[in-house]
């Protein structure tokens, strides 16, 4: 009878201990736990870009410029009894009043048989906001082939512009 008596009290003895030590857990951990709330907010930033044409060189040819308007992002362009082998300059400027940086590059756009031409960016390049830049578009007439008295281009190309 005394074994079982202290039996049943060492039982109780660690079941009082384990309620005790789980109620000691549970008050720190909500001591412990505490929320944190936070609060903010993202924007993106505004890609924005002002092109403005400078001049067009075309050296001995006609340059006419048939329309300075930017009708759907577009800029005419029109050159004149160009020597063959000569080349012709798009002097603009590009200015970046958005907020993220910007790349630009060219991409000719065009079908033949102005893939004949060459046409390149001068330097192309970054802008960070706030920057400008000025920069040329060259376009290389090519010489006619034997036999070609003279030779009409129509050519497209596009400036892209893309955050960086």
């Amino acid at each position: 009878m005394v074994l079982r008596k202290n039996r049943l009290s060492i039982t109780n003895y660690c079941l009082s201990v384990l309620i005790l030590l789980i109620g000691v857990i549970g008050v720190c951990y909500a001591k412990w736990n505490e929320e944190l709330i936070i609060i903010g907010s993202i924007s993106t930033g505004c890609l924005n870009i002002d092109l403005d044409l400078l001049n067009v060189d075309c050296g001995e040819a006609e340059c006419e410029i048939i329309s300075d308007k930017r009708d759907g992002g577009s800029l005419h362009v029109l050159i004149e009894n160009a020597v063959p082998g000569s080349e012709a300059t798009i002097h603009f400027e590009v200015y970046n009043p958005g907020t993220v940086p910007v790349t630009y590059q060219i991409s000719n756009t065009s079908e033949s048989p102005a893939d004949e031409l060459i046409v390149t960016l001068k330097s192309g390049g970054y802008l960070r906001p706030g920057d400008s830049k000025q920069d040329a578009i060259k376009i290389f007439i090519p010489e006619l082939k034997d036999g070609e008295s003279a030779s009409e281009y129509t050519f497209k190309f596009e400036l892209i512009f893309s955050q960086s």
